[in-house]
């Protein structure tokens, strides 16, 4: 029962939060498209360095017959 209460109390803290974020997003949206573009230039570049190790590990597993 009190874990019950707890779950429903939580649920109203998290609809409390997200509401007054929508609020403020006036203030807090610029910010975030910000880090968006920056994102969106650096994934391209981390991608491919993901790809490029896991390609090195791949190969480094094969060749050692594992």
């Amino acid at each position: 029962m009190i874990h019950n209460i707890k779950d429903i109390l939580m649920g109203d803290q998290l609809n409390s939060l997200v509401a007054t974020l929508a609020v403020l997003s006036w203030w807090w949206l610029p910010y975030l498209q910000d880090v968006s573009t920056i994102a969106a230039l650096l994934l391209p570049f981390f991608g491919g360095l993901w790809l490029v190790s896991q390609v090195i590990v791949h190969w480094i597993k094969f060749f050692r017959g594992k």
